[in-house]
């Protein structure tokens, strides 16, 4: 019994500690917009959002700090026209949350 309980706290840290690295309120607001300046929090969930619907239907996504703001652009811009995101407000939600969640 103290074994099962051990590993469910195991995996309940784990589950927080990854699903931290997609929350922009994980980090401080002030860091994230050195990067996009202006941004908000309702917006950068808003585009976490999108990143995750949009994105994970496809393939495992990727933890937005493993690019850089040069490495995302490039992804963004081949594979937005496959996810079929041609909204300009929808992309620059999605621009905005990578760039400021990048490394």
């Amino acid at each position: 019994m103290k074994k099962l309980f051990f590993i469910s706290i195991v995996v309940a840290f784990t589950a927080c500690a990854v699903s931290n690295q997609f929350n922009p309120e994980a980090r401080p607001i002030s860091e994230l917009q050195k990067k996009v300046p202006g941004v908000t929090v309702a917006e950068l969930k808003e585009g976490m959002m999108v990143y995750k619907n949009n994105c994970s239907s496809c393939h495992a996504l990727h933890a937005p700090s493993e690019f850089d703001q040069k490495k995302w652009e490039k992804e963004l811009n081949e594979m937005m026209p496959r996810a079929k995101i041609s909204d300009v407000s929808i992309q620059q939600k999605l621009r905005n949350y990578l760039y400021a969640m990048s490394k």
